[in-house]
Parts: structure tokens; C-alpha cells; sequence
């Protein structure tokens, strides 16, 4: 079992978003900062398929879209140099300008990632009374995620 603290989140907006997937680094990526969670989750959406001949009472699919997304919540700070970690309001620009960048989590413990091309689909900012402002964001994959295997050394 490995601590959830030892998965980090990423963010490279430097990388061309038309850079192949085997041709990506994690060179340029910053890490988001103050981070409390993150994560990532892939879904295949079924395509029924079922006919009359389908054996005995139950469905029959194939594979139709996939789709991937991460998220992450954290503490909403502001970062100074020389810091170069990706603050909230780094993210906020992101979110607002639309743009595509990659996007990695990556587990340090066990040096597996999960990385791909994407966009904040969500940003919110919370400011709860007497408490630390936080903030979340969701980020919305293109194409297909990358793993370890797939990344340029």
C-alpha cells in the first residue's frame, strides 16, 4: 500500500500539446502546489449489442468511447520565487484561457505515472469563515492517457 501523499500532480505548458505521446518528457512539468488530494479515473462507455441471439438473459456490448480525467484539491497559496511550484492562480489562468497542457500524476513511492494532453474542465476557490481557502480543479483528457511505459526517459 503506498501513502497517497507520495502522488503528486504536474502541469507542463511548455511541451507543444502536438508532441507525440512517446516524444513527451517530464522535463519542462511543474508541480501543482499544496496539493490534498488528486486523482485519476478512466471510463469506457458500452455500446449495447445485444440480439435475440444473445445467449440467455444477459447484455452483449462493446467497447465504445473512453474518456479520462484527474483532479486535485488543495490549499490556496501564492507562490514566490524562486518557488517554481504552480499556484492557484497560475491554475486559475489556465482554467479561464481554455488551453490545453500536459497534465502528469505521478506516484514518487512507486514510480508509476499517469500522464496526458488536457484542460481544466472545472476551477473552484473556496473561503470558508475563520479556515484556509482551498481549491479544486478537474482536468479533462484529449486522447488517449499515457503511462510510465509510454514516457520518454
Amino acid at each position: 500500500m503506498t501513502n497517497g501523499k507520495q502522488t503528486l500532480l504536474y502541469v507542463d505548458v511548455t511541451t507543444p500539446i502536438t508532441t507525440a505521446y512517446d516524444a513527451v518528457t517530464v522535463a519542462n512539468a511543474e508541480m501543482v502546489a499544496c496539493l490534498d488530494n488528486n486523482g485519476f479515473s478512466l471510463q469506457n462507455a458500452d455500446i449495447d449489442a445485444t440480439t435475440k441471439c444473445s445467449a440467455g438473459n444477459y447484455m452483449e456490448s462493446v467497447l465504445g468511447q473512453q474518456s479520462w480525467s484527474m483532479s486535485g484539491d488543495g490549499k490556496k497559496i501564492v507562490v514566490v520565487s524562486p518557488d517554481t511550484r504552480v499556484d492557484n492562480n497560475a491554475l486559475f489562468k489556465l482554467a479561464r484561457s481554455g488551453d490545453y497542457a500536459w497534465w502528469f500524476l505521478f506516484d514518487i513511492a512507486q514510480a508509476s505515472m499517469r500522464y496526458g494532453l488536457g484542460k481544466i474542465s472545472s476551477f473552484d476557490e473556496t473561503s470558508p469563515n475563520n479556515d484556509a481557502e482551498t481549491f479544486s480543479i478537474s482536468i479533462t483528457g484529449s486522447g488517449y492517457p499515457g503511462d510510465q511505459d509510454d514516457i520518454t526517459p
